[in-house]
């Protein structure tokens, strides 16, 4: 077996020779951390500046609680350090708790609620969010799956299919309460890598 010399290194990959350098960047190509905020006892989370022409597609991740009153997380999109706070935010959802089950849509809203799921004092939401095209100038759109155990220690779990009615670009977020209460925890915001 050879020695592989990394000062010299070639790979031979799709029919040409690349450098071993550039074959390990396309080996980093996946999902890659872009921004991560921790925060304590905040009226708001504001991410900035993390959406842009380099990804595609994003996961946000949080692991927050309340100060008191159980709280639904809602996103707000961003562009320029400002909210946008128009109508464009449409949200079908499915939840099932127990034996029960059923489905609502709600058109022109002014955030996506409980895009991080409701957050309790004691309870941090389990809860998968992936968002498309925030940057891009065409229809951004999400889905968001979450569940929980509520206080009589019932598990519920809600599907949600994500989408907006304006072509605008976003380059950022925030995460507002539905009550008064301040917030403590960790986002972090993922992109997928769509290479060059």
């Amino acid at each position: 077996m050879g020695v592989l010399n990394l000062s010299d290194a070639s790979i031979k990959s799709g029919g040409k020779r690349t450098t071993f350098w550039d074959q390990a960047t396309a080996w980093n190509e996946g999902l890659q951390l872009i921004s991560t905020q921790s925060f304590s006892s905040v009226s708001t989370v504001e991410f900035d500046n993390v959406f842009s022409d380099k990804y595609v597609q994003y996961k946000v991740i949080g692991a927050v609680k309340t100060s008191g009153a159980d709280a639904g997380l809602h996103l707000r999109f961003r562009t320029g350090g400002s909210n946008n706070t128009s109508s464009i935010y449409n949200i079908q959802q499915y939840v099932g708790n127990g034996s029960s089950q059923g489905g609502v849509r709600y058109t022109s809203q002014t955030y996506w609620f409980e895009f991080l799921g409701i957050a309790k004092s004691s309870f941090e939401p389990v809860v998968i969010t992936e968002l498309m095209n925030p940057y891009q100038t065409t229809y951004t759109s999400g889905l968001k799956m979450g569940g929980m155990n509520n206080e009589t220690a019932s598990i519920q779990h809600d599907l949600r299919a994500l989408g907006t009615n304006a072509t605008t670009s976003f380059d950022g977020f925030a995460i507002i309460p539905s009550a008064a209460v301040n917030l403590t925890g960790t986002i972090s915001v993922y992109g997928y890598y769509k290479g060059e």
